[in-house]
């Protein structure tokens, strides 16, 4: 195992802890929601990933080798570039993972119907943030065709992810894909009885109108 996977094997228990101890009965947790890393991996000189929980889903960042002295001071904040997005991140730090930088991208998570819908989500993020090359020709139709079943595949009630906000043309090419009878039906199922509700910030009320950039 890597440092960087035992780091996020470290991260998953820690936050499966505090959602069955400190969380636990709490009505900010969505029940259908468990912990979960996305996308870790190594960016500016650190690891980044988006962590799933069932009261929020964080970009989190880490230092590859910690350094006291560096590390942000739990509360304060640092703008921190991720693609070509300038995010800011709070520092934090909790004795089974040291110091580490999160910044909030949706909380609560009720829009969500459940664990795969707000993963899907999580990777759509990352997939905006560190675009791959668009291969061509019949690979790119290939994929695009992907992406728009991903987009299908996000359930989505209320207010919240995926329901408004400034989106790019790729991305607001697959919000436009016409929905099947049977997700739709789905999504009348599996809707959270719990009432929809903003996200804590309101900057950042849509999956990609989540952030200011500074550039």
């Amino acid at each position: 195992m890597s440092p960087m996977q035992a780091w996020e094997h470290a991260l998953v228990a820690s936050y499966t802890d505090v959602a069955r101890t400190r969380m636990a009965g709490l009505p900010l947790l969505h029940p259908g929601l468990q912990v979960q890393a996305v996308g870790m991996r190594e960016h500016d000189d650190g690891w980044l990933g988006v962590l799933v929980t069932p009261w929020f889903m964080n970009l989190v960042w880490r230092a590859c080798q910690p350094d006291a002295q560096d590390a942000l001071p739990v509360g304060q904040t640092r703008e921190r570039r991720v693609g070509q997005e300038v995010f800011s991140f709070v520092g934090s730090s909790q004795e089974r993972l040291g110091p580490f930088e999160a910044c909030s991208l949706i909380s609560p998570m009720f829009q969500f119907a459940d664990q795969d819908a707000a993963v899907a989500t999580a990777q759509l993020v990352l997939r905006e943030l560190f675009p791959e090359r668009r291969p061509a020709g019949k690979q790119a139709a290939v994929l695009g065709a992907k992406q728009a079943a991903v987009a299908v595949a996000v359930p989505v009630t209320g207010q919240g992810a995926l329901s408004h906000g400034a989106v790019p043309g790729s991305v607001a090419q697959q919000r436009q894909a016409p929905e099947s009878s049977a997700a739709m039906a789905s999504r009348s199922a599996v809707a959270s009885p719990m009432p929809s509700q903003e996200p804590v910030d309101q900057r950042r009320r849509s999956l990609f109108g989540l952030w200011e950039s500074r550039r």
